[in-house]
């Protein structure tokens, strides 16, 4: 009874599409055919995305004409959908980072990607008109501004029911000309992007967790050699080779330069320096500088008199130096700086301060942590030593 109420046009239109199936000749049907199984073969035989989305452009030109495919993935820690894989013409980098720095909210739900994604439903726009634009949202009108395009079709990703991101076939000089049955045809491939896609990324959340545990293991192992270093030696040099060791598993430096107070005199005297780009020329111009504990006075003071790490992943001549700080780069210019606070039982008793001469830093939060916990160790050393100085001194006095 229900079809009873279909009218004449929908009649004809599903008349017409019956028709245009029946009419898809031996060899497109076997076209398909192989496409899926070399597809499968992929799928079956590798984890690199790259190569089966190559496999998938190749059989999809059999369908529709587009220019790029970008993938969006669900991350669950911003609920956003973000940009991780985008292939095509005119796909620069420039452009890759303007859409990498604006993820999708999923409380967006006028966005067309975000709608997708949100009731696993395909949308497809075969030609992006003026008219067309005049109702997009604004963040749809932007993206459309960064990336103009004639056609857009809009496929949900989806894994054993449940919906990890949306893959996006642009062309951007051309519009589509996508039938039902041609949409079809095009879910068939997109279901198995999305396997690999899943499969892709649950092995790279196994490897990360690996290799973080084993960078772990490797930092308990680090840091107890530090700390039994630290029990037999006073000897501050084999004390910072051994956290040296840590520290170049984490990130990488040219020079490292330590800081002990005078709190009589309120200054931060240099006490000791590593590197090869550290010359003797260069360490006694820097000696020769006053530098005080006070929290304006330089990068090192700020650290000192705070207690936070001062971190400047990328030094340029152009940067409002302080005095101090303008005349140690004009000594020795660096492209990258970081300062943590040296601290023994709540009390800050010097700065330890890392250099690059090249390259600049590029480190997280977690990377940043972790250093902090080699500095604590290397915090007790330098105490132990300076405590070591000082009653050797005196003893010397009394004899």
């Amino acid at each position: 009874m229900k079809d009873a109420h279909k009218t004449k046009d929908q009649l004809i239109q599903e008349l017409q599409e019956l028709r245009y199936q029946l009419a898809l000749d031996s060899d497109e049907q076997r076209q398909e055919l192989t496409d899926i199984h070399s597809l499968l073969v992929a799928i079956n035989t590798t984890l690199n995305l790259d190569e089966v989305i190559e496999k998938v452009m190749d059989a999809l030109r059999h369908v529709f004409n587009f220019n790029q495919i970008s993938i969006y993935l669900f991350n669950a820690e911003t609920s956003s959908l973000e940009v991780t894989n985008w292939y095509g013409e005119g796909v620069t980098e420039e452009l890759r980072k303007i859409f990498e720095n604006y993820p999708l909210s999923i409380d967006w739900d006028e966005v067309y990607f975000v709608r997708s994604f949100l009731d696993s439903e395909i949308k497809v726009i075969n030609s992006v008109t003026p008219e067309l634009l005049v109702h997009y949202s604004d963040r749809d009108r932007q993206m459309f501004e960064w990336n103009p395009h004639k056609g857009i079709a809009i496929f949900p990703l989806e894994v054993q029911e449940k919906v990890i991101g949306v893959i996006n076939f642009v062309h951007t000089e051309a519009p589509f000309s996508l039938r039902r049955q041609d949409v079809y045809r095009i879910g068939r491939y997109v279901a198995a992007i999305a396997t690999t896609i899943n499969n892709a990324y649950l092995v790279r959340k196994t490897r990360y967790a690996l290799e973080q545990s084993r960078a772990r293991e490797r930092e308990i192992a680090h840091l107890n050699q530090v700390i039994l270093t630290t029990a037999t030696t006073l000897d501050l040099d084999e004390v910072f080779a051994a956290i040296s060791l840590g520290l170049k598993d984490i990130f990488e430096f040219e020079a490292v330069g330590i800081q002990l107070a005078d709190k009589e005199k309120n200054l931060l005297n240099i006490h000791k320096v590593y590197g090869d780009v550290i010359t003797e020329e260069l360490l006694e111009k820097w000696c020769a500088l006053e530098i005080t504990t006070v929290r304006e006075d330089s990068a090192s003071s700020y650290t000192f008199a705070t207690g936070e790490t001062f971190y400047f992943p990328k030094i340029t001549p152009e940067l409002p130096f302080t005095d101090i700080d303008r005349v140690m780069y004009e000594i020795k210019p660096f492209s990258a700086y970081m300062a943590l606070p040296l601290i023994v039982q709540h009390e800050t008793i010097g700065v330890i301060s890392f250099f690059r001469a090249d390259e600049y830093f590029n480190l997280d939060e977690e990377d940043l942590a972790r250093i902090r916990r080699y500095v604590a160790s290397l915090s007790t050393a330098i105490n132990n030593a300076r405590i070591h100085e000082q009653l050797k001194r005196s003893n010397t006095s009394t004899e």
